[in-house]
């Protein structure tokens, strides 16, 4: 989960591509325009802290729970979420959000 949350932050969408499970909602079959979203939500927000809340890991299925802190326009994108991740060959990949928890600010 570090990994991916640095890999946003560092604008690096090979990484979060490579590390995204084939099955994801967001493994869209253009993976130049799916590079280009990345980038662009990448170059929107401001990464300005990842807290692992809770990781429970079985052979080859994990989930993290997670707070991420962000700001997008200056203002609060943070969110929480847990994630379930699947291995395959040895390397964890992002599945999908099990349960995610957004702020919620009037205005």
């Amino acid at each position: 989960m570090r990994s991916r949350y640095s890999a946003y932050a560092l604008k690096l969408a090979d990484y979060i591509i490579r590390t995204t499970h084939p099955e994801n909602n967001s493994a869209i079959s253009d993976p130049v325009e799916w590079k280009k979203d990345i980038i662009t939500f990448s170059q929107m927000t401001d990464f300005t802290g990842l807290k692992i809340i809770d990781f429970h890991e079985e052979t080859n299925r994990a989930t993290v729970t997670f707070r991420a802190i962000l700001k997008q326009k200056l203002r609060d994108a943070s969110f929480t979420e847990k994630s379930l991740f699947l291995k395959i060959k040895g390397c964890w990949l992002y599945r999908e959000a099990l349960d995610l928890q957004r702020n919620q600010h009037p205005g």
